[in-house]
Order: C-alpha cells, then sequence, then structure tokens
C-alpha cells in the first residue's frame, strides 16, 4: 500500500514538473519574440509605411477598384490605428466612405461617416471630424439635398484650421462653392469666394517650383470656381480674363480633359448668354471631341448644348438628331448603371464570402493549433487512457456540431437562392418598367420639342403622323400605369363587387377586342362558343371577368409572336408560319369554363405555379412584364372562380379560367 502511494506521489510531481517545465520554455520564447519585435519597431520610419498605405488606398479608389479597397482597408487602418498614424488612417476611411457613394450606397456611406465623426471626436482629431464632414457633404449633394451638404462643407472648413495639408482646404471651398451655387446663394458665395482668393494667394504659381503643377490646380479650381458665379449672376465685365486665367493654371497643371470640359463648358454658357450661337457650337463640340474616349456623361451632355446652339441658329434638323442621339445615349446610360449596380451587388456577396471562408479557414487553423497544445498536456498530466477517453468525448461532440452546422448550412443556400431568384426577378422588373416609360416618354418629349419649335410648318400628313404617335405612346403609358394598379389591386385585400349581371358571350367579345388577338396578323385566332352557353347570364363583376379573360388572351397573343422577323406575310414580317390561338367556352351545372389555347412557345409541368408568381417570365427574350397571369389568377378568385395551367396539353400553352354560374 505503501509503495503504491509512493508510485503515486512520485507521478504527480513528475507531471507537475513537466507542466512548470513546459511553462517557461513557452514564457522565455514569448519575451525573446517581443524583445525583436520591438527593435524591429524602432528600426522603422512608421510614416513612410502609412504614406505608401495611403497611396495605394488612392490608386484603388481612383481606379473603381472596389474588390481590392474593401480587402486591404482594413489592415492598413489597423496599422495606422496600431502607430497613432491619425491622418492617413481616417484619410483612408474617408475613401472608403466616399466609395459607397459613388456606388449609390448613400445610407451606408452617411452611417460610416458619422461613426467616423464620431470617433474623430473621442480623439479630438481635426482631420477625422474634416473627412466625416466632407463625405456627409457629398452624400448629401448626390441626394439633391444642398441645405444639408453646405451646412457639412462649412463645418468642415472650420476643422482646416488644424488641418496641415492646405489642399484639403481648398478642395472643400470648391464643394461648398458648388452647394452655393446650386442653391441659387450668391449672397454667400461671393464671400466665400473671396475668403478662397485670399487663401489661395498665398501660395503663387512659379513655373520654377516643384510644386508648381499643385499650386496650379488650386488657382485653377478657384478661376473655374468665380467664372460659373460670373455667369450664374450675369456680370461678365472681366469674365474673359479670369477664363484665361483658368486656361493658363489648367495648362500648368497638366491639362486633364474632364477639367478642359469645365472650361469649355463656361465658354459655351457665357457664348449662349450673350448670343454667339457659332462660338458655342464651337464649345459644345470641343467638349465633344475631348470627352468622346474617356467620360460618356460630359460627351452626352454636350450633345444637348450642341443641339440647343443649332436651334438658336435656326438649323432644327441637325438639332433634332444631336437631340435624339443625347437620349438614346443616356437611356444606355441609365440601363448600364442599373446593370453595373447589379454586378457591384454580385461582387458584394462573392467578397463576402471570401472572407467568411478564410475566417472558416482561420478558425479550423487556430482549432488544431489549441487541440495540439491540448492534447500534449493532456498526454502529460493523464496518461494514454484519459486522453483516448477524452478525445472519444470530444469527437462525439463535433459530429453533432458538425451535423447541426450542415443542416444550418444548407438552409441558408435554400434562403440565398430564393434571395437572389427574387432580387434577379424584381430587377429586370425594374429595368424593363424603366424602359417600357422612358422610351414613350422620349418620343412625346420629341414631338413637343417639334411643335413648340418657332417658325417650323408641318404639313396635313406630318400634324396626324404626330398626334397618331402621341395618342398611341400616351395610351402604351397608361395602360402599363394601369397594368400596375392592377398588380396593386391582385396583392390587396380588396374585395371585388359581384352584383352584375352580363352574357358570357359579352365577356368574350370584350375581351377579345381588348386583347387584339383577333387582329394580330402573325397568328389565326379562331372562337369555339356554343349558342346555348353564350346566352348563359353570370352574376358577376363585368369589367374583371372581362379583363381577367383579356389578360389570358394577351399571354397567349404574345408568346405566339415571332421575337424576329424576316418573312413577309400580310404585309407584315414574320418568322416560320402563323401561329393558332383559340377561345373555347363550355359549362356545366356549377360553372363556365374558359379555354385558351396557342401554339407558341408553351410552358413546363414543372413551371405550372411558378408562372403565376410575380415577375415571372420565362423567356426574356419575349416582350412583357411579368404580372399579367398573376392579375389574371387574382381577379378570376376573387370573382369565386380560379384560372389554372392543363399540363396535359403539349402543342404550346392551355389556360382554363372558371367563374361560378
Amino acid at each position: 500500500m505503501q509503495i503504491r502511494m509512493i508510485h503515486h506521489r512520485r507521478f504527480i510531481i513528475l507531471c507537475s514538473l513537466t507542466v512548470l517545465v513546459t511553462t517557461l520554455i513557452v514564457s522565455c520564447q514569448q519575451d525573446t519574440t517581443i524583445r525583436a519585435e520591438k527593435a524591429i519597431r524602432d528600426s522603422i520610419r512608421w510614416e513612410d509605411s502609412a504614406y505608401h498605405m495611403v497611396q495605394k488606398m488612392d490608386h484603388y479608389y481612383g481606379n473603381n477598384l472596389t474588390d481590392s479597397m474593401e480587402l486591404f482597408a482594413p489592415q492598413a487602418m489597423e496599422f495606422c490605428q496600431n502607430h497613432e498614424k491619425w491622418r492617413y488612417y481616417y484619410k483612408i476611411w474617408a475613401n472608403c466612405a466616399m466609395d459607397m457613394v459613388w456606388r449609390g450606397l448613400f445610407m451606408e456611406a452617411v452611417n460610416e461617416a458619422k461613426e467616423m465623426q464620431e470617433d474623430a471626436l473621442s480623439r479630438d482629431n481635426a482631420d477625422g471630424q474634416m473627412y466625416a464632414y466632407q463625405v456627409l457633404g457629398i452624400a448629401y449633394s448626390y441626394q439633391k439635398n444642398m441645405d444639408e451638404a453646405a451646412q457639412c462643407f462649412k463645418r468642415a472648413l472650420t476643422q482646416c484650421e488644424r488641418v496641415s495639408y492646405p489642399g484639403s482646404k481648398f478642395a472643400l471651398f470648391s464643394y461648398y462653392s458648388n452647394a452655393l451655387s446650386e442653391m441659387k446663394d450668391f449672397a454667400t458665395l461671393d464671400s466665400v469666394l473671396r475668403e478662397w482668393k485670399v487663401a489661395v494667394d498665398a501660395y503663387p504659381v512659379d513655373t520654377a517650383d516643384a510644386n508648381a503643377d499643385v499650386y496650379a490646380n488650386w488657382h485653377y479650381k478657384y478661376t473655374l470656381a468665380l467664372s460659373n458665379y460670373m455667369i450664374d449672376t450675369k456680370k461678365y465685365d472681366g469674365l474673359e480674363e479670369v477664363l484665361d486665367s483658368a486656361d493658363y493654371y489648367e495648362e500648368i497643371d497638366g491639362n486633364y480633359p474632364s477639367s478642359l470640359c469645365h472650361l469649355a463648358t463656361c465658354r459655351y454658357k457665357y457664348a449662349m448668354d450673350r448670343g454667339d450661337y457659332k462660338e458655342a457650337l464651337q464649345q459644345s463640340e470641343r467638349i465633344i471631341e475631348i470627352s468622346k474616349d474617356f467620360e460618356m456623361s460630359n460627351y452626352i451632355l454636350a450633345l444637348r448644348y450642341r443641339s440647343k446652339a443649332l436651334e438658336a441658329l435656326g438649323n432644327h434638323k441637325e438639332a433634332l438628331v444631336s437631340l435624339k442621339r443625347h437620349q438614346e445615349l443616356n437611356d444606355s446610360i441609365l440601363v448600364a448603371e442599373n446593370r453595373e449596380q447589379l454586378n457591384i451587388l454580385n461582387k458584394r456577396f462573392e467578397v463576402n464570402e471570401l472572407k467568411m471562408q478564410a475566417e472558416r479557414d482561420q478558425l479550423k487553423a487556430e482549432g488544431r493549433q489549441m487541440m495540439l497544445v491540448f492534447l500534449l498536456t493532456l498526454v502529460s498530466l493523464v496518461g494514454l487512457i484519459f486522453f483516448v477517453i477524452y478525445r472519444h468525448r470530444s469527437s462525439v461532440k463535433l459530429e453533432k456540431e458538425h451535423k447541426k452546422l450542415v443542416e444550418t448550412y444548407e438552409q441558408l443556400e435554400v434562403a440565398n437562392a430564393k434571395a437572389e431568384e427574387s432580387s434577379r426577378m424584381k430587377s429586370n422588373f425594374i429595368q424593363q418598367i424603366s424602359h417600357e416609360i422612358r422610351t414613350p416618354l422620349n418620343i412625346l418629349s420629341g414631338f413637343a420639342q417639334i411643335i413648340t419649335m418657332p417658325d417650323v410648318e408641318l404639313e396635313n400628313a406630318e400634324k396626324k403622323e404626330i398626334n397618331k404617335g402621341i395618342l398611341e405612346n400616351t395610351d402604351r403609358i397608361t395602360g402599363l400605369v394601369n397594368k400596375m394598379i392592377e398588380l396593386s389591386d391582385a396583392n390587396s385585400q380588396t374585395v371585388i363587387e359581384r352584383n352584375e349581371t352580363v352574357e358570357v358571350a359579352q365577356i368574350a367579345a370584350e375581351a377579345i377586342e381588348s386583347s387584339d388577338i383577333s387582329t394580330a396578323k402573325h397568328l389565326v385566332f379562331e372562337q369555339h362558343m356554343p349558342t346555348e352557353v353564350g346566352s348563359i347570364v353570370l352574376t358577376t363583376n363585368h369589367k374583371a371577368a372581362a379583363r381577367a379573360l383579356s389578360l389570358i388572351l394577351d399571354n397567349a397573343r404574345k408568346f405566339t409572336a415571332p421575337a424576329e422577323a424576316e418573312i413577309q406575310s400580310q404585309g407584315e414580317f414574320f418568322v416560320g408560319s402563323l401561329k393558332h390561338a383559340s377561345l373555347s367556352i363550355k359549362t356545366d351545372e356549377t360553372l363556365v369554363y374558359f379555354t385558351v389555347e396557342d401554339t407558341g412557345i408553351g410552358i413546363p409541368p414543372s413551371e405550372a405555379e411558378h408562372i403565376f408568381e410575380e415577375f415571372v417570365q420565362l423567356d426574356d427574350y419575349y416582350d412583357g412584364t411579368g404580372i399579367g397571369l398573376t392579375v389574371a389568377r387574382s381577379m378570376t378568385r376573387k370573382l369565386g372562380g380560379d384560372l389554372t395551367l392543363d399540363t396535359s396539353y403539349k402543342g404550346g400553352a392551355r389556360f382554363v379560367m372558371t367563374l361560378p354560374r
């Protein structure tokens, strides 16, 4: 018994010594590492490293490399924070917030700026407060909230007295002046320009100076703002000299295309104001020549300027051509911006996925390292038997947790797939609605400009054609708005009153006429309705019943129409042979069945219910908004009936609408 107690004590002492030695070794290694790191830190100029990081962030920011910014910014900010390089810290933060503004994420940018402001206030740091107010001002400017923007720029300027770099102050003068100009607050703008003049005169431009291009840029921004102020207030005395000074400073600065466009815009406005339309035309064409290869927004605006100058010169035909080109490019830019927003969202999702994967990998690595240390300590203390028992218990626990994680991950994948599909359908619907509304509006705008041009005489045939175009596009917009109203009613709990008596034949006739399916050139339409069925009188809602059937017929007309036209038939061009569609009506003791068949593209059985959801359109190549069937089913069900797809029909699509007798 005593021998066993002695061995037991020896075992405990041995384990204790092992733990103590291991702890001492680790402590010595950590202390050595800390001393080595401190020696390295003392030998490095952290200011140079922080400046290099800011230059790298400016490169990402200037070239719209958002993904690179989001990956690099956290480590750069952490570095600047650890070494108390606050100016660079807030500059990097401001770049990230400004990138949100350019991408249209205004609320996110405002929240970032406010968080930056609170952080800078806690440190009493002027750079951080200045950048925060600057970001807020620019975000408000892009939201057309000029009052708030001007207040933010004014507060940012008050912080510049404690900021070392003067270029920050001149940039704020430019932002502040633009906001005041948009507000037409010329009294305040005059005072700001005087203060700006005093500040910029402290940095005269000497071409022999290494900083000549920087100082010239500051002077250029001031003279450009002064030129715009003089044009807006009609103070033309000395304007030519101010514009010549701006040209001089910009030449030293490097003749950047965007700056040259701004100067040409000032000269264009000045020429238009004094009635020198030839000079205005030359300046607009100069902007077109400068911007056509690098900045589409200036190019599109210059087309508008050119149209106005040509119109003033009496060249209405070329003015109209230039205006149409302006409208076409403007529409294409809007579509491209919508696509870019979608791409940005997709990229953000991909970046988040990569970050999550990196975090998971890091957690796995840390977990393996901790497990290794734990197992080694466990073997030293309690031996192989206890280790095996612990390993077994840990394995069971990890397996359960892994199973839970797998189930959660699968649920997240399903939810993400649904969210992506919903976002895609809504985005496509918004783009299509925007295009559907913008196209007739552009046509109406063009007609309005033509008929309001002075000294333009139109022949009767031209007036008739213009009148026809106005009516058609007005009806097109009205129809689209009605569809949106119907969709809203379909999603609401609105009750459709069923207290009108109407014959089945009348419902069918009005639906056929409303859908224009009987006059469609690309198909042959047939109606099958026995006389005794047509004379049946229903107690329902006359308008809603006819509208629901009209939407189904309209669906048949659209999805039998060819997407392109190349073979002539009855004066129109179509691909392939004529299609067929039909409306058959029958009844039983309780219901009336309206069956619409077509030989169009058809619908897979797996999509039989999916097509009745909002914004669903199985083939985007065909015209449509994806809401017709949704509205039709909602109306039919509110009338006590139903709308279904007959999946047994293989020749195209067959929809069956029922109404109670």
